[in-house]
């Protein structure tokens, strides 16, 4: 359905301020699970036209042997989603420099979203409302 990645175009004005404001993205790079691959996570979309709201991915890519192997995969019901890099929510887990990646979804700023992390074998995700920056209200443009 012509997944792709998502973009700022994508967004409203709105959203696009939001965007630049909090310094969201729609790919990030990095080891996340600390295997010694690169990992890649990406916000993106797809085509649906019985429901242009629920039209989102999250996936995380892992590069191995010399192809790309999918580790992770979500799929909120939204019109747009982005992503975060943000502490892991194990204590120790952070110290040993593990990070979490959060996926915002559905308006700005998200009220709803998955801290996405790796527990050690496999990722893991949960949502709640204590990892997010307070609402922001932008004027009309």
């Amino acid at each position: 359905m012509n997944a792709r990645l998502t973009e700022l175009k994508d967004l409203t004005d709105l959203d696009q301020q939001a965007y630049k404001e909090y310094g969201y993205s729609f790919w990030l790079r990095g080891d996340f699970n600390q295997d010694g691959y690169e990992d890649v996570a990406i916000a993106g979309r797809f085509d649906n036209p019985h429901n242009p709201n629920d039209q989102t991915f999250v996936a995380i890519l892992s590069y191995r042997k010399g192809s790309w192997i999918k580790e992770y995969y979500l799929r909120p019901p939204s019109r747009v989603v982005t992503l975060e890099v943000k502490p892991h929510p194990d204590p120790e887990k952070n110290k040993r420099g593990l990070r979490a990646i959060v996926a915002l979804f559905s308006g700005w700023p998200s009220d709803d979203y998955a801290v996405i992390y790796w527990n050690g074998k496999s990722y893991q995700a949960f949502s709640g409302f204590d990892l997010l920056p307070p609402p922001r209200f932008f004027p009309p443009p």
